[in-house]
């Protein structure tokens, strides 16, 4: 099965946009492609499962992969530390192409590299192209992000994963990570801070929503770090990206704090359809109390111009009306 989103997405260099049916990961049948060909742009991620397919063009940039069977990387990506069947990452550049073949034999995970069509003797010169390609494509795919983070960790603690989220190569693989990180590690306010900042400077704002969605949802996070993502939130450009984050807040907790970062970012969308889908969240949200609800009517009536957008806001509201201040 092939799945495709209208969805804006990862970024990688200037320019980036990407159509995906969510982050890229090998858990689920999906496609993920862009082309953007006025700035030379182009990736395709595709996974069924255990086997896919990833490739990247970006200006001299020109990476792909293909795979059969599971793998994961060690914990500094330059090798494999299981490979189920066979991993192929190649390289294309002006002198010529790289390629590093990885196949399970006997047990063992050997490696053929060839440069320019011409196999190089095994030694210490073709296992730095075979680590240096295979590194590159950890960095510059996201690929079993949540297992490499684990592996960072055991190899080098929490700071390992920080720096390492710092050398990313792409949007792409900075969201990836990031969602990994929430989700694998303890983070502390220090840490949210650091990766709201990195997930700030992305230029996707697919990538970046992904991130800080991930970082939001942490319970426990201080006022501070939690100024620092809505912070980074604020430059995504995007109205749907906005909106898909406040819709994730209201689906989570009635808290003023959710109902505080919802309502800063609303105030960051400027178009009316995204603003009242945003609005109608809140509304339609069980978890969203009066005094929410009715300051959700508020951001409408401020925000929405088109009298249709605000008349479909106030309907998202009609299961409420019952109540005296959501009625006024």
């Amino acid at each position: 099965m092939i799945m495709r989103s209208h969805l804006t997405a990862f970024g990688l260099g200037a320019g980036l946009a990407l159509l995906a049916a969510g982050a890229f990961a090998l858990i689920a049948p999906q496609v993920i492609r862009a082309d953007r060909d006025e700035d030379g742009v182009r990736i395709v991620n595709f996974g069924d499962g255990r086997n896919g397919s990833f490739h990247l063009k970006d200006g001299a940039l020109d990476l792909s992969a293909e795979w059969k069977g599971d793998f994961n990387f060690t914990a500094d990506g330059r090798s494999l530390s299981s490979l189920e069947r066979r991993l192929e990452v190649v390289s294309k550049e002006e002198a010529g192409e790289t390629k590093a073949a990885y196949e399970k034999k006997d047990g063992a995970i050997l490696v053929r590299v060839s440069e320019g069509g011409k196999e190089i003797a095994a030694g210490a010169d073709a296992d730095k192209k075979a680590a240096d390609l295979l590194q590159l494509f950890s960095r510059a795919s996201g690929v079993g992000a949540g297992d490499r983070v684990k592996a960072l960790e055991a190899a080098g603690g929490k700071s390992a994963i920080l720096d390492e989220i710092g050398a990313l190569r792409g949007d792409h693989a900075v969201g990836a990570y990031i969602e990994a990180a929430a989700a694998e590690i303890e983070l502390n306010d220090d840490d949210i801070v650091v990766l709201a900042g990195r997930a700030g400077s992305l230029e996707s704002d697919y990538a970046k929503r992904k991130a800080l969605a991930a970082l939001l949802a942490l319970p426990g996070v201080s006022d501070a770090a939690l100024d620092a993502v809505i912070a980074s939130a604020t430059s995504i450009e995007g109205d749907h990206e906005l909106r898909l984050i406040v819709e994730d807040v209201a689906g989570r907790d009635a808290s003023d704090k959710s109902l505080s970062i919802a309502a800063a970012l609303i105030k960051e969308i400027e178009g009316d359809h995204e603003v009242r889908l945003a609005v109608a969240a809140l509304l339609e949200s069980d978890k969203v109390g009066v005094e929410a609800a009715t300051k959700a009517l508020d951001i409408a009536a401020a925000q929405i111009n088109g009298d249709h957008e605000l008349r479909l806001a106030i309907d998202a509201a009609s299961d409420r009306v019952r109540d005296a201040a959501i009625g006024g």
